[in-house]
This record gives structure tokens, C-alpha cells and sequence, in this order.
């Protein structure tokens, strides 16, 4: 696959670092700037990065199984955090980020030992956990984190899954906004979704990395998000 020119291509430490910038802006935006639709527009690309640097590191991973333990941790620590930040206090109705990310990691390294119509089975499984979860975008997440898997495979680039991921996910948006009549209260919502578009370019430039980031650095990327929901939590309280 062509590489496109220039001088900024990110490894996976630099998304990784792009992606906790969006995601904190996103954030403050949900807590104090409610309508400020460009913070949300800014925000959308973390999770596309987040989706994609978990297939490529599926991929490459040596230990499979750790792999998952850490994510599984992490989804834990990250609970608490997620529910004071957003809601006051512990909240049911939708979980963090990162138990998506664990369902869509079980996912992938599922699919490695299965064979033919046991694939399908197995996005399904995985579809169908993260929404009885309620993991952050559900099975849109899933279905975003099983496309990149599958342009890796084939030697694609991350344009297609993103733009169905935005396209899927501002339909939802609208389509929400229809059914419980307050269609033009969902329709900056909608159009905040657009910018996961922001991703194609960045993924676009992607140099993977002869070595994998050093160890301090990942667990860095995974401390970062309960840490800045906890900051969230404390100041907004």
C-alpha cells in the first residue's frame, strides 16, 4: 500500500498522544461546554485512533493473553472514574471506553482460532456482549474495531471504516433524535460526528514501528484515561 508524502507520519506513540488529546477535549466539552459542538467535532477522532492502534496491537502482540488482562483491568479501574465524571455517581446505562476495547480484543484474538462461519459468530458475540454492556458506541465499536482488522489483513487503508463508523454513528444520532421527537436537539450531536472524519488523515500517515512503544509509554496511554476522568470527577464536584 502507497504511503502518502510528508513530513508528519505518527508511530503509535504519537496517536496514541492525539488520541488522549481529542478524547480530553471531548470530555471537558461533555462536563462544562455542553454546546459547544466544535470541542465535540475535535473529540471524535480518539475513539477511531483508540479502535485502530487495539487492531494493530492484537496483531502484533506476543502475549494475546495479557494483552486482554490488561484491557480487562484497565475497563475496571476506569468504572468509577467514568460513572462520577459524567453522571455524579455510579451509572449503569453506559459503561467506559475501554470495555468496547476489551470486547473488540476478545473479539479479534477469537476470530485467530476460529475458522469460516464461526467468524461471523464470533463478531456477533462480541457485538452482542458490548451492547448488553453498554461499552461506549456498542456494537458500532465493535463493528469499527472487526473493519480495521479486516483492511490490515487485506492491506487497506482506514479511510472505509472510519467513514462507515461516522456515517453509522450520526445516523444513530438522527435517528434517536426522530424517535423521541427532539430532532433538532440530536442534530449538532450528529454533526459533532462527523468529525471522526478528522481520523482518515492521521491514520492515513501511520509508519508502524519496528519496535512496539516502550513499556512506561503504554501503560501511560491505559493510565491516562482513569486518571483524567478521576481529575474530571473532582473538579467538577
Amino acid at each position: 500500500m502507497k504511503r502518502p508524502s510528508g513530513s508528519f507520519r505518527p508511530d503509535q506513540t504519537a496517536l496514541r498522544l492525539i488520541a488522549c488529546a481529542s478524547m480530553l477535549i471531548d470530555h471537558i466539552g461533555d462536563v462544562w461546554f455542553p454546546q459547544a459542538v466544535w470541542m465535540h467535532v475535535l473529540g471524535r477522532p480518539a475513539f477511531p485512533i483508540f479502535a485502530f492502534l487495539l487492531a494493530e496491537g492484537a496483531a502484533r502482540t506476543r502475549s494475546p493473553l495479557r494483552y486482554l488482562l490488561r484491557l480487562g483491568v484497565f475497563a475496571a479501574i476506569s468504572e468509577a472514574p467514568f460513572d462520577f465524571a459524567f453522571s455524579g455517581g455510579v451509572d449503569w446505562s453506559c459503561q467506559n471506553t475501554i470495555v468496547t476495547l476489551f470486547f473488540g480484543c476478545a473479539m479479534l484474538l477469537s476470530l485467530d482460532r476460529v475458522n469460516g462461519s464461526q467468524k461471523t459468530a464470533v463478531v456477533i458475540a462480541a457485538c452482542a456482549a458490548a451492547t448488553l454492556a453498554r461499552g461506549d458506541y456498542r456494537f458500532v465499536g465493535i463493528l469499527l474495531i472487526y473493519a480495521f482488522a479486516v483492511a490490515r489483513r487485506a492491506g487497506e487503508g482506514a479511510a472505509r471504516p472510519v467513514a462507515f463508523f461516522t456515517a453509522v454513528t450520526a445516523c444513530l444520532s438522527i435517528l434517536e433524535g426522530l424517535l423521541l421527537r427532539d430532532f433538532s436537539a440530536h442534530l449538532p450531536w450528529a454533526a459533532a460526528d462527523l468529525g471522526a472524519l478528522l481520523a482518515i488523515p492521521l491514520l492515513a500517515r501511520y509508519v508502524p514501528g519496528k519496535r512496539p512503544p516502550p513499556r512506561p509509554v503504554t501503560y501511560a496511554g491505559y493510565l491516562f484515561y482513569p486518571a483524567h476522568l478521576a481529575a474530571i470527577a473532582l473538579l467538577a464536584r
